[in-house]
């Protein structure tokens, strides 16, 4: 393999991206051409985020914390070698930026451009100097995290019948602490409700002649 063919095609910054993003650094990965398109996209959609973000308004409040999340995330995986799974949460947390073609926020995307810094250094660089960045992205800070933003505000519930996974829901975390009552007699109704649903289901089951219950009507009976 020749890497000089690979940065002619696809630049510098995205072919390494690409091989921090194969797999564990002790281990390598599968490497395949055709990959790299990934590492180029989410570059890309980095470098379009600086381009159009805004400064006026807020920023939204859960892309801030799905940031802090990942700047976490990175800040653990770097010094650990875990170069692949630091690429893949900055992958995700721009789809997150990006969703719907959202407009980003100048503070939604900042942080993204020193993170990204140790595995695409020239656009980095590039990005820097176009925010207004004094010096080398280099010798800046790198971002910090707010432990109180890293804690979703709600917990996703599973609610089963028979056993299956029949519908989830979305509950406060603070719910579970300060209205444990209230949630308990609001959990009772719904498991009342499954045990009505998952009966009525057992009697359907039971009434279908596959199921050796009794037979259907035969459509060309007359009373």
């Amino acid at each position: 393999m020749n890497p000089d063919e690979y940065i002619e095609s696809w630049g510098a910054d995205s072919f390494r991206t690409y091989l921090m993003f194969l797999g564990p650094y002790e281990q390598g990965g599968d490497f395949r051409d055709a990959s790299i398109s990934g590492a180029r996209r989410f570059l890309d959609r980095l470098f379009a985020s600086v381009q159009t973000m805004l400064g006026d308004g807020a920023p939204d409040q859960l892309v801030m914390r799905k940031l802090h999340q990942t700047i976490r995330k990175v800040s653990e995986d770097i010094p650990r070698l875990s170069y692949n799974t630091a690429v893949a949460a900055m992958m995700e947390y721009i789809n997150v930026v990006r969703k719907g073609e959202r407009t980003p926020h100048r503070d939604e995307v900042l942080p993204l451009v020193t993170l990204v810094a140790p595995f695409a250094p020239h656009m980095a660089e590039e990005l820097w100097e176009q925010i207004g960045g004094s010096g080398s992205v280099f010798d800046s800070a790198w971002p910090s995290f707010d432990p109180v933003l890293l804690v979703d505000d709600e917990v996703t519930l599973a609610v089963q019948i028979n056993g299956k996974l029949r519908d989830t829901l979305n509950a406060p975390r603070g719910l579970l602490r300060s209205d444990v009552p209230r949630f308990r007699i609001w959990f009772a109704i719904i498991f009342a409700f499954s045990a009505m649903i998952g009966a009525y289901l057992s009697a359907q089951d039971s009434d279908s002649p596959r199921k050796g219950g009794r037979p259907l009507p035969d459509a060309t009976e007359t009373e």
